[in-house]
């Protein structure tokens, strides 16, 4: 049970050339690369955690250290890499235009904005989500005042993620269409994959729920919770079968 508007959109059409690819220096990553399972194992992990009245956010911060060791996670500001795949929804391919497309609002999968109060103060955060966990938790009939009764559907959404400050970004990327024959097409799509070049940062551990409560045109119930790793994202790199769809550098604008 997924949620499509917790993503946001972009504006510009970009026509990109496909390039040979390599993680590492597609990003110029010099840094270890993250297994995206032990990643999340150390988010949920640090799930529970809280900031204690009389703890200071750098006490916190230190604190919270201890849930990213087993996921190997730099912590000394030197970079990482973390790479996941690309849900099948993003991706779109029109045999007639020859066009393989990723939609504007996945053009980078999985991303969110929320807002959620970090070091004391309330930030507008964004994020990618190498991982969603969905679990529908049961039903029950709710009425409204005027006696018309529906069943509810009461679920929660997980997003495992890394988290940045939105506002330090400087561009966004729009959406990717890649004219393609439908043989190469068909090759790519089911292998897209991503990888994010970033840097660790205190607090290093942010979280977040929102609810969605059920209304009749859409009789659910959502509880949306974010599970994240601050970090400070260098690059993003689409690749699928070798080769380099798209680079994004998000706090130079580099394209």
């Amino acid at each position: 049970m997924v949620r499509s508007d917790i993503h946001f959109g972009f504006v510009a059409i970009l026509l990109f050339v496909l390039s040979p690819f390599n993680s590492a220096g597609a990003c110029e990553a010099t840094g270890v690369h993250l297994d995206a399972g032990a990643l999340k194992k150390s988010l949920n992990k640090g799930q529970f955690a809280t900031k204690g009245e009389f703890e200071t956010t750098d006490q916190f911060a230190a604190r919270t250290k201890q849930f990213f060791a087993m996921a190997n996670v730099p912590l000394d500001g030197s970079p990482f890499t973390l790479t996941f795949k690309m849900p099948q929804n993003a991706v779109l391919y029109d045999a007639d235009k020859g066009k393989l497309t990723l939609w504007s609002y996945q053009s980078i999968p999985n991303q969110f904005d929320f807002r959620a109060t970090l070091s004391g103060q309330l930030s507008h955060l964004s994020g990618f989500a190498f991982e969603e966990v969905g679990h529908t938790n049961g039903t029950y009939v709710a009425q409204n005042e005027f006696g018309a009764t529906t069943t509810v559907t009461s679920g929660s959404l997980t997003n495992y993620a890394l988290v940045w400050d939105s506002n330090t970004m400087i561009a966004r990327p729009g959406t990717l269409e890649l004219e393609m024959e439908p043989g190469r097409a068909k090759e790519l799509e089911p292998q897209m994959m991503v990888t994010v070049e970033a840097k660790a940062l205190p607090p290093y551990l942010v979280k977040n729920t929102d609810f969605s409560k059920a209304t009749f045109d859409d009789p659910t119930d959502l509880a949306v919770n974010v599970f994240g790793l601050y970090v400070q994202p260098i690059c993003v790199v689409v690749h699928s079968v070798g080769q380099t769809l798209f680079t994004w550098e998000p706090f130079t604008g580099g394209q």
